[in-house]
């Protein structure tokens, strides 16, 4: 009876020990960040602009964070938190210090610890035009199973002209479809004639 007591209270211990090791080691940690600026083609910008992405060793299904947006006189200013986060040794402090060296004409960011002291998190800060640039963030995991966050950045410019000239095609659609309707009501009337009712 004694042996078992002793053996709970070991596995009790032990489970304790893991939980607080677990509790105190992040569960994402960054390895790798990469700044990609997509190429002007003659002279002209296409849809994407550029985009960003994380690659976190992580054993969650994917990497947590928040975002905020605070918006200003000279635009949007969006920061992302990845609160369970650290940087990966030596070659992680050194994507991140090739990916805040990079830069963008149409956007800027930088990445970077949220808290002090050591302690998890790490907080990438985007700032852009809103009328020239839209933002879009997505989730992925790569073949070699990290976990990844992509933040595309997209020309807004390019978007607005497409999205008006879609209204103005649905609009000349309507019209088209208005006076057509328009046109076979009065090709009826004259087929059938005046109606004339007795009483």
């Amino acid at each position: 009876m004694k042996r078992k007591g002793i053996g709970v209270c070991f596995c009790a211990a032990l489970f304790t020990v893991c939980s607080i090791i677990k509790a105190a080691s992040p569960a994402d940690r960054l390895h790798k960040a990469i700044h990609y600026e997509a190429k002007e083609q003659q002279g002209s910008l296409g849809m994407d602009l550029g985009k960003i992405v994380l690659l976190f060793h992580s054993p969650k299904k994917v990497v947590d964070f928040t975002m905020t947006r605070k918006q200003d006189g000279t635009g949007t200013k969006d920061v992302y938190v990845f609160p369970s986060s650290v940087v990966e040794g030596k070659d992680g402090m050194k994507f991140i210090n090739q990916l805040n060296a990079a830069t963008s004409k149409h956007y800027r960011f930088e990445l970077q610890p949220a808290n002090g002291n050591g302690k998890p998190g790490l907080q990438l800060v985007v700032q852009y035009d809103p009328k020239k640039v839209s933002v879009e963030s997505r989730l992925f995991k790569t073949i070699s199973s990290d976990k990844g966050v992509e933040f595309r950045f997209h020309n807004q410019d390019l978007i607005d002209a497409i999205r008006e000239r879609s209204e103005a095609k649905t609009r000349i659609s309507s019209l088209k479809k208005k006076e057509s309707s328009l046109l076979t009501a009065d090709m009826e009337e004259l087929i059938r004639g005046p109606q004339v009712f007795l009483a």
